[in-house]
């Protein structure tokens, strides 16, 4: 249980114990898509309540209409989601955009990243994924069919925290999530975080969770190549970005798949 409660602690704002060992901390990584799937499921509970059908049953048939527009309930969702997760991601694909955008040397990207001030490239960056995001949910919501994504989009974006950290060596020297993530005991849960993922997604969007996941993997190799080539490794921003762009990407092949 200590993995899990630090798996939580690591990545949300839930109110769970924050003083873990180091063990505990490099070995909650294995657990991260459980956090995605709690995630999700809060987001689901909140469209659900907002729903004129009632009908959440075990095998997660569709939810009917919320009483909100679709496009505020998107909007809803989204933002509900940056709260539960303190915005860590959404921070790391703002530090990333600017780093890579305007950094000309792997010194500077590492130096702008560091820099708590979002420029354009950030602020770009941060309005773009949100309006990709917001509309897709609409979108798929209008469909009746925003279950599966769901819960789909943050396990698998979890998921991708850990094999981004398995695919790259650490590009700072220390501290952060991104040396957590870099360790031999988080490397060995990479096995376990992907069962975990691949049962889940299969259990709430069975086949389809298979275009999901290749949406994801396809994005983290991008991510993979740019911060090889840029950095030389990953940073936990870097960690941070190819979660939300993860998420975006099973969002994009929701809206462009279910009906």
């Amino acid at each position: 249980m200590r993995p899990l409660l630090a798996a939580f602690g690591l990545l949300t704002r839930l109110p769970v114990r924050r003083a873990f060992d180091p063990a505990d901390v490099a070995r909650a990584t294995a657990y991260f898509p459980i956090v995605g799937a709690a995630v999700g499921g809060i987001q689901l509970l909140v469209l659900w309540a907002s729903s004129l059908h009632r009908g959440l049953l075990p095998g997660f048939p569709e939810i009917g209409a919320p009483r909100l527009p679709s496009l505020a309930m998107a909007v809803c969702l989204a933002a509900l989601g940056i709260w539960l997760t303190g915005a860590i991601h959404v921070d790391g694909l703002a530090d990333m955009a600017d780093g890579f955008g305007g950094g000309t040397s792997r010194d500077d990207v590492l130096v702008i990243m560091r820099d708590p001030r979002v420029g354009s490239y950030g602020a770009i960056a941060i309005t773009l994924l949100l309006l990709l995001k917001v509309t897709c949910i609409s979108a798929v919501i209008d469909r009746r069919a925003a279950v599966a994504p769901l819960l789909a989009a943050p396990i698998l974006g979890r998921w991708s925290i850990v094999a981004l950290g398995r695919w790259l060596p650490y590009a700072r020297s220390s501290g952060g999530l991104g040396a957590v993530v870099s360790s031999q005991e988080a490397h060995r849960g990479l096995a376990i975080a992907t069962a975990i993922a691949a049962l889940m997604t299969f259990a709430v969007a069975g086949w389809q969770g298979l275009h999901f996941a290749l949406a994801t993997i396809g994005v983290t190799l991008t991510t993979r190549r740019l911060c090889q080539r840029r950095l030389g490794g990953f940073t936990g921003d870097t960690l941070g970005a190819n979660v939300e762009l993860s998420e975006a990407a099973v969002w994009l092949v929701a809206a462009a798949t279910l009906s």
